[in-house]
């Protein structure tokens, strides 16, 4: 049985049983929760009646009518207890959903996913806290250009902000010029707030199908997301900051190496300079430190020795850095070099007999 059949049974015998009674009906109520507890309200008001009361007749000539009422409030609190069992299901899944996600752009995708499809939410959408307002990452109703909307008519998100705790925004409250009035097309909605270092950098907006009530705990449901969703985004923010900075040691590193290897050429190449003044002695065509590298590499080989950077290679050669890199260790791995100053020596010492020996023939 749906809810609102269980809700719609306990409106209907709890009628009859106030009839009996003589005293005026219970309000109808629309929700499972206010119908448990308006049913517990009318059996307390039928169990402490007079036997006779005003000539009306005993409560127990209407036994039928009352042990089917007290079946309709269990049946009822089972309804709920299976929908917070299903609620806990969900919300574990799409935690779990989350924890998938590589990168924050990826977590906010996943969680939107999560709250619509596993969590029974209509709507859900991500904010980022910024100085001049809130600047929403999707929206399915954009307000053109980047959706970013003004702190100045939103009382929920800045009490949000403020108590660090999801609130509950009604209709009756949100103002008409409220940006998140025309992006969620409703004023009855949650936001809850995703922290990161004690402080709100995000807003989750969440609304019900039209014409349904936001349910009692649903804003604790959307609470405790929002705390898996921020523990994430701190965890991610954290692995992507230390990868960028890994990515910076190693560029610096690679400069320096260059740097280090463009000295130690220097430094190798001055006795050819101070004794011979000649350039670059070359290498024979049948030489065994080249044997096993291919054209391409020849030709990065030949402007490596030379101290140029692989900026300068790249350049030269008309290709990418990345393809100079991968050259250079194919290079070093063949010729049993460790680094470019070993394969400049290597280079050197191989040169240095052929060089000889053509001086002396001249």
């Amino acid at each position: 049985m749906s809810d609102d059949l269980h809700v719609d049974e306990l409106n209907a015998l709890a009628y009859q049983l106030c009839e009996f009674a003589g005293v005026l009906p219970a309000a109808p109520s629309s929700t499972l929760d206010d119908a448990i507890a308006m049913a517990a309200r009318v059996t307390d008001l039928m169990l402490a009646r007079e036997p006779e009361h005003d000539g009306l007749e005993p409560l127990a000539t209407h036994r039928a009518v009352l042990t089917a009422f007290l079946q309709a409030q269990v049946d009822a609190h089972k309804a709920r207890a299976a929908a917070h069992a299903d609620v806990v299901r969900s919300l574990t899944d799409g935690i779990r959903r989350m924890r998938k996600a590589e990168s924050l752009q990826r977590l906010g995708r996943q969680a939107r996913v999560s709250l619509c499809e596993t969590m029974g939410f209509d709507q859900a959408l991500l904010s980022f806290v910024e100085a001049d307002g809130f600047v929403v990452e999707e929206s399915e109703r954009g307000i053109g250009g980047p959706t970013v909307v003004p702190r100045r008519h939103c009382t929920s998100e800045r009490e949000c902000i403020h108590t660090q705790e999801t609130v509950e925004a009604t209709d009756a409250a949100v103002s008409s010029e409220s940006g998140y009035r025309e992006l969620l097309g409703t004023g009855n909605y949650l936001v809850a707030p995703i922290l990161a270092k004690s402080r709100v950098v995000a807003l989750l907006h969440v609304t019900k199908p039209r014409g349904r009530a936001i349910a009692i705990g649903e804003a604790d449901v959307l609470d405790a997301f929002a705390a898996a969703y921020s523990l994430l985004y701190e965890k991610i923010l954290n692995a992507e900051r230390l990868q960028r900075q890994h990515a910076s040691i190693a560029q610096a590193a690679e400069r320096l190496a260059e740097q280090a290897d463009r000295i130690a050429f220097a430094a190798i190449n001055f006795d050819f300079d101070e004794q011979a003044g000649d350039e670059i002695p070359m290498l024979p065509i049948d030489s065994a430190l080249t044997a096993t590298l291919s054209d391409r590499e020849h030709d990065v080989f030949e402007r490596l020795v030379l101290g140029a950077s692989n900026a300068d290679i790249a350049e030269t050669l008309v290709i990418t850095i990345e393809t100079v890199k991968t050259h250079v260790k194919r290079i070093l791995r063949k010729i049993g070099a460790v680094n470019r100053a070993e394969a400049i020596a290597l280079y050197l010492d191989e040169a240095k007999p052929s060089t000889r020996h053509r001086g002396g023939q001249r």
